[in-house]
């Protein structure tokens, strides 16, 4: 038997691998421009819906604006609203037509093609968030405020009682524990 001799030709190996590379590459892109065919409609005809909802929702808010200010004006024009009621009033017209600005603002940019940028929104609502809960804090404060000086009448009404009120205030002290636990619960949820 005759031995044969391999030569290692790289630069057909090379051009042979960068072949079946581009080939494959190719494969991939006509894969893809036919998932598009089939994709791409559904995408547009599922966007051309949540427009027509935004729309619908803008419209509607719109129609609810224009409701509440004819109500608020035959209220205005009747005298059945005092002065301070009128400023609330126009406050709250200021306010409707400002976010229905907004809405509009917003439908544009989606029917543009515009990207919304969420991180402002979730900022505004953390920060109204955080506002809200400090007035609440307040509130709590206050309140235990009150509760401390209704105690403290409680018990000099009942100086000759004294162990009656210690009872009394242990029983003030327990519920009131009670209630900011439970609205801390409430909060956390």
């Amino acid at each position: 038997m005759k031995r044969q001799q391999i030569t290692v030709d790289i630069s057909n190996m090379v051009y042979t691998a960068f072949s079946y590379l581009a080939l494959a590459g190719a494969v991939w892109i006509f894969l893809r421009l036919l998932q598009a065919c089939f994709w791409l409609p559904r995408h547009l005809k599922k966007q051309n819906d949540v427009q027509q909802m935004l729309q619908d929702k803008v419209d509607s808010y719109e129609r609810y604006i224009l409701e509440c200010e004819e109500k608020e004006k035959t209220m205005i024009l009747g005298g059945e609203s005092t002065e301070e009621q009128n400023i609330d009033i126009t406050k709250k017209w200021m306010e409707r037509r400002e976010c229905l600005e907004m809405l509009k603002q917003e439908l544009k940019k989606i029917q543009d093609g515009d990207e919304i940028d969420y991180q402002d929104y979730i900022s505004e609502l953390e920060e109204e968030v955080e506002e809200e809960n400090r007035r609440k804090m307040k509130e709590e404060e206050k309140n235990e405020k009150e509760n401390k000086c209704t105690e403290e009448k409680i018990s000099s009404k009942h100086d000759g009682s004294s162990k009656q009120s210690e009872d009394m205030e242990l029983l003030i002290g327990k519920k009131e524990k009670k209630e900011k636990e439970e609205e801390k619960i409430k909060k956390h949820k």
